[in-house]
């Protein structure tokens, strides 16, 4: 009797082991989309996938600038110029458009001057690639742009910079709000007055803290790219 109550107990046992093991493999996968939560060594990428050629070219479901949204009444408030400040070397600024592929340069002289900077071209480049519709930028964005990036000018006089994001038609705000409720309803891409950008070979905590000092408006701090808008100051994480 005693040896047949010793067998039962080991036999549970058994079925017991068995049993965990296979909830352990129904549910590995998930355990492995826990692993960025708490991978403590960086490994993994804990709040975007990694960027691609083709990710980029999905950027609406890819990347999404979660801007805060503002009263009505300070997005149509006046302008403030915000000046290219005075360089001490001359250098190149090189945009890439990273939905098109166009690239779109400006030569920047010594003392804070564009040397034959033309605003079409700028407006063409920053146009909604979605809806193909073209708005007048504000131009500040392009000397807040230039005061950001200039400390990562090479040893070639050149910095290249991969916007991501320009003007965004009403309908390509709306379709981005209808996959994330953090897109903002008036957001100041609407209105020409916002970029979202990145610098390629800088890390994207130095690029913020550089950021953090040379942008007067707003300042978006994302995973992989920063924001900036000519609205009110403002900072924030996501």
């Amino acid at each position: 009797m005693a040896h047949e109550l010793l067998r039962l107990r080991m036999s549970q046992k058994t079925k017991l082991s068995r049993r965990l093991f296979t909830l352990g493999l129904m549910y590995s996968s998930l355990a492995e989309a826990a692993d960025p939560i708490i991978d403590l060594d960086h490994k993994v990428d804990p709040f975007w996938p990694s960027l691609s050629r083709k990710n980029l070219i999905d950027f609406d479901q890819k990347i999404i600038d979660m801007e805060p949204d503002i009263a009505i009444g300070l997005i149509d408030s006046t302008q403030n110029e915000w000046p290219i400040k005075k360089n001490k070397k001359k250098f190149t600024i090189d945009l890439k458009n990273a939905n098109t592929g166009e690239n779109l340069s400006y030569f920047i002289e010594s003392q804070g001057k564009h040397s034959k900077f033309d605003g079409l071209a700028f407006d063409e480049f920053c146009r909604d690639w979605r809806d193909d519709e073209v708005i007048a930028m504000d131009k500040n964005l392009i000397n807040i742009l230039v005061n950001i990036c200039e400390p990562f000018v090479d040893n070639q006089g050149l910095v290249k910079v991969d916007v991501l994001s320009g003007y965004r038609t009403k309908r390509t705000n709306e379709k981005l709000r209808s996959k994330s409720r953090n897109v903002a309803k008036n957001s100041f891409h609407l209105t020409g007055r916002a970029l979202d950008f990145r610098v390629p070979n800088v890390s994207i905590e130095t690029l913020r803290n550089t950021a953090h000092k040379e942008a007067p408006g707003g300042l978006g701090m994302y995973r992989n790219f920063i924001h900036i808008d000519t609205g009110p100051t403002r900072r924030w994480f996501a």
